[in-house]
């Protein structure tokens, strides 16, 4: 893919009532652009015009005027290849590791949703890359995977560390729902993989600065 350094705001063909926008915004183009990245609306934008953040997140016109914006600038940005595709297993694993290490980081305080929604996994992900991480940046490599599992290893017993690499696919990016972790170890309830997974979590914790070491996105 194509890198944005060097991408002027005069290279994308926008209307002009969205370039008009654009213009009012004063946000610069390489944050305008990763936000579009991410999936993100503008006018959350760290702008120093806060007045303006305010029009747009409260004005139902500015609103659909701002996500005409978004819209342009995403197709703008496939025509010139600077739009990725993380589709890849690797990509998927690496999203999972990060949603490992937010549970354990927060010690799963959140509704388990929050941490257990596959689709949710991969938008995290990118939500953490700047555009260089974007355009280059593979997911975690072989050396790194392996540091974190042997890291679960290393504080976790055998049926921890086996739940936890079935719920978050650390194998094969796919991850396992309780029924099928039930399953695999024989119990009838999730109350099994639920009091392991907790107790996981826990042990994890007292660990998460060197988690966070290895998993840092280069």
């Amino acid at each position: 893919m194509n890198s944005v350094n060097g991408l002027t705001i005069e290279m994308l063909n926008l209307s002009e009532d969205s370039r008009k926008l654009y213009n009012e915004l004063q946000i610069p183009l390489d944050e305008v652009v990763l936000q579009v990245r991410r999936g993100e609306m503008l006018y959350y934008a760290n702008s120093a015009n806060h007045s303006l953040r305010y029009q747009f997140s409260s004005c139902l016109s500015k609103k659909k005027a701002m996500e005409q914006l978004c819209s342009e600038i995403y197709s703008e940005l496939e025509r010139l290849d600077m739009i990725r595709n993380f589709d890849s297993t690797r990509f998927q694993l690496s999203a999972n590791i990060l949603a490992l290490r937010h549970m354990v980081a927060e010690k799963a305080r959140r509704a388990p949703s929050f941490y257990y929604s596959s689709c949710k996994y991969m938008h995290r992900l990118v939500g953490r890359l700047n555009n260089a991480s974007y355009e280059k940046w593979q997911g975690y490599d072989d050396n790194t995977i392996e540091a974190v599992k042997d890291l679960l290893k290393k504080n976790l017993s055998d049926t921890e560390y086996r739940v936890i690499c079935m719920r978050f696919g650390l194998s094969d990016g796919i991850c396992r729902d309780w029924e099928e972790i039930a399953k695999e170890f024989g119990w009838i309830s999730k109350g099994g993989p639920t009091y392991h997974e907790k107790s996981a979590i826990c042990k994890l914790h007292s660990v998460i600065d060197e988690f966070k070491t290895l998993t840092k996105i280069s």
